[in-house]
This record gives structure tokens, C-alpha cells and sequence, in this order.
């Protein structure tokens, strides 16, 4: 097909300006005219220009000329602010309403194949066939309220050196490139923040397939019958078994792990990533940051996520990119109790007469440690007195408290009561916003921006009730349904919508 003739945006806005007469929105009542209002806002603001661009190399240079994919794309837009999630049933609604397909802009009613064949354009099959596998397992060690626990220890270190090595190419490109053109917009009308380097949180939510997690029989056992064969058909291969720790259930289907703007008061989402079912969040949430950096040269300025990114080799990497780390401690790696560990040494013995026999650091021979709000404590439990750190910052320097407050109890007073202890910087532990401070807390508590940014786009913009069956499907349709969320905050009508959203 050629490449079709695109409207501009004033051409699209000079040809429904008849369409803003309230008696001709009115036609099917208030609540109807209410949602017209605010459709017409909608595509009003959204100036979807830039997509030519990004389209244009997607036609051949033969045939047809194509029909305009612009008031289609604008179309499901303005299905996801209406709350449809079937393709099938917004062409119907169309049909009944063709008040909403006039101000999308569509002279024609396109018919279903028309927007399935949009989808396979831009790159991505709407369709699978269904394969056979071994049969689907459900995840072991999972706890009511607990996450699920990583399969293979250590594997976000050997994810992070190997992207490091190789930088990620984002899936499903053209998506993800019409995703970045309306961030950047957003961007520039101050929605993110009024930072060029946005403060983000990272989190997953359970996207629960159409499918069959159990499967269907390949053998010839009757259905009554115990079956023992190790191999089923699965309608949805890109699904798996997974734990939704909120719900306390497993799931069948993908996990959505989203990077989403914390500033700027819209929770908008700024990159969307698609994973199976049974994907770790540490796992998947570091996949999506990096790929997301790779989509916004300028990075970002805090990370925000919960104790599912406790990890040591995620705070390296965010300290390589000058991102503060904002992210909660697990709980099995919180060390609460101040009495000392045994493995240190004795203080009373002088470290020199040992020191050619152990080479630890000062600090650790003298039994300085940090609690889990990065502060070091002596082997006797009391605080110790920062003196200041390295000018690269790789290690802090702390005195005896018995300097400043000589009334304090203690039965292991330090060796070097005036001599700087060095205590090697723990990235984890020592974030550059520190733990336990106001400014920590202020900035944990937009932590919720990814609940409500969840909550939206499942419930009221209809991700929630999609179930579909493939991953083309799926971005497309989670891609969408951000992009609408961006319009509704151009447009003025996000804050309504978020009032009528419960937390997820």
C-alpha cells in the first residue's frame, strides 16, 4: 500500500467545529453529553502530528493508497478513556454513537480487521496459535502477603553487567516510540515535574491472561480420568503461573512492571514493559529502568520502588547513573538487633600486633557496623560520630561517642578513642538521600504514584478486563491505555478520573 494523505491537526479541528454545538452533544442525554465534553477535550488538546513520521516508513511504495491511520490510533484513544476493551464492542459502539467516531475524526466506519490490521503494521501480532508444552507449575515458597522469592540468587548482577555490556534495545519499537514522542510533551507542559530529570517509581502489577492456566489434553485420557502426561496445549504460550502477592493467589498471565513520573501531580507512566507471568519484580524492574534510560538519554533523578528492589547490584547501578535510590528493605536483610556481632575481634587487643596475620579494615576489626538506616554503631550498640568521608565518597570516617559523651556506659570502649575509624561505603545502606530522614520519608511516600497509576489504567481506561492472548495484543493495548491517560492530563480530566479509582 501507499503511504495514506495525513490530516493535520487544524484541518482535523477546523472539520468538527460544528460538532461543539452542546445541542448536538446533547442529543443522547446528560450523561452522554458529559463524556462527549470531555472526548472533545481530548482530541482537541492530543495534536498527533508527529505521528506521520513515525508511520510513513511502515508503507510501501506500490499499490492503494492506504486510509489515514491517525483518527484510528485516535480512536482507540478515545476507547480507552470511554472504558472499552474489545475492539469488537467499540466498532458496535461506533455504530450506535456516531457522535464519537465524527469527533475521532473518522469519516468511514472502519470494521475490526481494519484496526487488527493497523496492529500488524506497526509490528505486532495480534495472533498466536497455540503450542504444546510441558505443563505450567505453580510457584513454590510463596507466602500470603509476601512476595515471591527469586528462583536464581544473583541473577539481577549478571542481568545488569550483561546490559551494561550490551544496552537494551526496547521491544515492540514503534509503540515504545510513540509512547517516548507524548512523554516528551508532557514533559514540556510541566506534567512530569519541573525537573528535565523526573523523579520515577518503579513497580509490577498482574495482568491475568484469557486463556486456560491448566491447559487442555493432548493425550488420549478421558476427561474423567486422572492424566499423568507431562505435556498440555496452551492457547496463550506468553503466559505464565505467577503470584499476586495483594490478591494472595497465583495468576496465569504477564507481569506489566511500569516506570511512572512521581512529580508533577498526573502519576502518568512514562515506559511499559511486558513480561511472563513468574518474572521477579527485582528482575523485571531493573529490565524496564534500563531500557527506559535507553528511551531518555537525560536518566532520571530518583528511583522509587519497594522492598522487592532491595538488591546490592541495583543501588551500584543507580549510583553509576548519579540516580538517588529511594527503595524499602527487606525484611530478612534488616538487622535490628544492637547488641554486637561475635565475629568481630576483641577490642581490647591492639589491631597492630595483629595486622600481619588480618588485613580487614580498621573499623571492622574494631567491630563498627551499620544499622539499617546506614548509621555506624560501636560493638557496644552506641551511635558513632560521623568525621566526614572521601572526597569520591568510598568510605566515612566515625569516632568513639565516648569523645562527645563521656557518660555513657560502655564495656568495649574503642582502641582509638581519637583516631578515625574508615568504614567502606555500602551503597545499599548509604543512599544519598539517607534513611530515616524527613526528606527519605517524603520521598517513599510517592511510592503510591505507581498504585494509582495502576489502579487507572486497569480500572477505569479497561486494561484490567482486556484478556487477551497474546503479547501484541497486550502492549498494544497497555501502550494505548497510557497514552490516553496522558491525553486525559492535557485535557484537564484526569483528576475526576483518579477520584472514581480505587488503590491497586
Amino acid at each position: 500500500m501507499k503511504p495514506p494523505a495525513f490530516e493535520s491537526h487544524q484541518a482535523f479541528l477546523r472539520r468538527i467545529q460544528p460538532l461543539t454545538d452542546r445541542h448536538v452533544l446533547r442529543r443522547n442525554g446528560p450523561k452522554a453529553f458529559h463524556l462527549y465534553r470531555q472526548v472533545e477535550a481530548i482530541v482537541r488538546t492530543a495534536n498527533l502530528d508527529f505521528l506521520a513520521a513515525i508511520l510513513l516508513p511502515l508503507y510501501a511504495l506500490a499499490g492503494r493508497p492506504a486510509r489515514d491511520p491517525i483518527p484510528l490510533l485516535r480512536s482507540l484513544m478515545v476507547m480507552c478513556h470511554c472504558g472499552e476493551s474489545s475492539i469488537t464492542q467499540w466498532v458496535y459502539r461506533l455504530a450506535r454513537e456516531p457522535i464519537l467516531a465524527q469527533l475521532c475524526g473518522i469519516d468511514r466506519l472502519p470494521g475490526v480487521a481494519t484496526y487488527y490490521d493497523l496492529f500488524r503494521r506497526i509490528g505486532v501480532t495480534p495472533r498466536t496459535h497455540s503450542v504444546v508444552m510441558r505443563a505450567l507449575q505453580r510457584p513454590k515458597g510463596c507466602k500470603k502477603g509476601k512476595k515471591a522469592p527469586p528462583r536464581h540468587p544473583g541473577c539481577v548482577d549478571r542481568i545488569l553487567r550483561r546490559l551494561r555490556r550490551h544496552p537494551p534495545r526496547p521491544p515492540f519499537s514503534v509503540w515504545q516510540s510513540i509512547l517516548a514522542h507524548i512523554v516528551g510533551q508532557s514533559a514540556q507542559h510541566g506534567l512530569l515535574g519541573p525537573q528535565i530529570r523526573c523523579a520515577v517509581a518503579v513497580d509490577g502489577s498482574p495482568l491475568p491472561s484469557g486463556g486456560n492456566g491448566r491447559g487442555h489434553r493432548v493425550c488420549g485420557c478421558k476427561q474423567q480420568d486422572p492424566c499423568t502426561h507431562p505435556y498440555r496445549r496452551y492457547t496463550d504460550p506468553g503466559a505464565r503461573i505467577g503470584w499476586d502477592s495483594y490478591r494472595n493467589r497465583p495468576f496465569y498471565g504477564r507481569h506489566l512492571s511500569a516506570v511512572i513520573a512521581t512529580e508533577g501531580g498526573h502519576d502518568l507512566p512514562v515506559y511499559l514493559r511486558l513480561f511472563q507471568g513468574n518474572r521477579h519484580d527485582s528482575v523485571a524492574g531493573a529490565v524496564a529502568f534500563v531500557e527506559a534510560e535507553q528511551l531518555y538519554p537525560q536518566g532520571f533523578a530518583r528511583l522509587v520502588a519497594d522492598s522487592a528492589f532491595d538488591a546490592r547490584p541495583i543501588y551500584s547501578y543507580l549510583d553509576e547513573r548519579g540516580t538517588d535510590a529511594v527503595i524499602d528493605l527487606h525484611e530478612r536483610d534488616v538487622d535490628t538487633d544492637p547488641r554486637p556481632r561475635r565475629r568481630f575481634p576483641r577490642a581490647d587487643r591492639r589491631p597492630r600486633q595483629r595486622r600481619g596475620n588480618d588485613r580487614r579494615p580498621l573499623a571492622v576489626r574494631e567491630g563498627i557496623r551499620l544499622d539499617s538506616h546506614g548509621r555506624a554503631r560501636c560493638r557496644a550498640g552506641h551511635l558513632m560520630i560521623p568525621r566526614g568521608s572521601s572526597h569520591h565518597g568510598h568510605y566515612t570516617q566515625w569516632r568513639c561517642p565516648l569523645l562527645d559523651h563521656p557518660e555513657l556506659e560502655c564495656a568495649h570502649p574503642c582502641f582509638y578513642r581519637t583516631h578515625a575509624a574508615s568504614l567502606a561505603r555500602d551503597p545499599r545502606l548509604q543512599t544519598r538521600i539517607r534513611r530515616g530522614t524527613p526528606e527519605w520519608e517524603a520521598a517513599m511516600d510517592t511510592r503510591t504514584a505507581a498504585e494509582r497509576a495502576f489502579s487507572h489504567l486497569k480500572l477505569a481506561l479497561g486494561l484490567e478486563r482486556g484478556r487477551h492472548r497474546s503479547d501484541g495484543s497486550w502492549i498494544a493495548h497497555t501502550v494505548l491505555a497510557a497514552i490516553a491517560m496522558h491525553l486525559q492530563a492535557w485535557a484537564g480530566v484526569l483528576a475526576p478520573a483518579f477520584a472514581g479509582a480505587s488503590t491497586d
